[in-house]
């Protein structure tokens, strides 16, 4: 795919606007990095983050707690829109 294709795209997709915000999750400041990309590909789009720096980090805790942290965060999401999940920790955990 050429680069005048992908700036093509991307401007078709950041002039729509869904009603639903994107939900950005990450155990501590990491996802920020990915909420900037995202209002930059998609600034019409409202985005909400949750930073869990009260249970940081991720990496220490058995990942049946990683699990039922990121199933809590993912419920609080989706009862607010759609999820994208900013890190690896609770898809890894979730894998185990």
């Amino acid at each position: 795919m050429e680069s005048a294709d992908i700036g093509n795209r991307q401007s078709a997709i950041g002039n729509r606007k869904s009603d639903a915000p994107i939900g950005v999750f990450d155990s501590g400041v990491g996802g920020l990095t990915v909420v900037g990309s995202i209002q930059r590909l998609l600034p019409r789009e409202d985005v909400i983050y949750l930073g869990d720096t009260a249970r940081v980090p991720y990496g220490r805790k058995p990942p049946e707690m990683v699990v039922d942290f990121a199933v809590g965060i993912a419920d609080f999401l989706c009862a607010r829109g759609s999820i994208w999940i900013g890190q690896g920790m609770a898809k890894l955990g979730r894998h185990r």
